[in-house]
């Protein structure tokens, strides 16, 4: 991974990262306080602590509801398993939603410039945008597929290499 600079030529600090205890600890608390906003059938918001601390034990982004499910199990609730996990499965969408803000506001608070314009050509395809939904990634258009495919791969700046001439 190389370093980022921002629009003055300085290095910024490093992508934050969903398993960095600080990083983690933020997406939680930011991102239960979120799913509890809305009334929720399964848990009731004197659990939200518990909650929080089981989270911050056994979540990591992109993880298995089901597994998560067994260790919330603990706060007794009392619904069916398939209702437990619909709910842990919207709490995690609050999670990996808060995640991406949280990469928004380091994107935009450090004024990252991307390494390689549109247009140019990395060792995966060809950069045809910058994506819309993650912070300081490329939308690149992989090699072999034609200009018209709505397939695109994800690359972060920081993971993009140039091709070799």
């Amino acid at each position: 991974m190389k370093p980022l600079f921002n629009q003055q030529g300085s290095e910024v600090p490093k992508r934050p990262k969903a398993s960095d205890v600080e990083v983690k600890k933020a997406i939680i608390e930011r991102g239960l306080s979120s799913f509890f906003s809305k009334k929720q059938p399964v848990f009731e918001s004197n659990q939200k602590d518990a909650l929080i601390k089981i989270f911050n034990e056994h979540w990591e982004y992109s993880c298995d509801e089901e597994e998560l499910a067994e260790y919330v199990g603990e706060l007794s609730v009392n619904v069916k398993q398939d209702a437990l996990v619909s709910a842990l499965i919207t709490a995690c969408e609050h999670l990996n939603d808060t995640y991406l803000v949280i990469l928004t506001e380091w994107y935009q608070s450090n004024a990252i410039t991307p390494p390689y314009p549109v247009g140019s050509k990395l060792d995966k395809g060809t950069i045809t945008g910058i994506s819309k939904k993650e912070a300081a990634t490329y939308e690149v258009l992989i090699y072999g597929f034609p200009e018209s495919s709505p397939n695109r791969r994800s690359v972060k700046f920081e993971d993009a290499i140039l091709a070799e001439e």
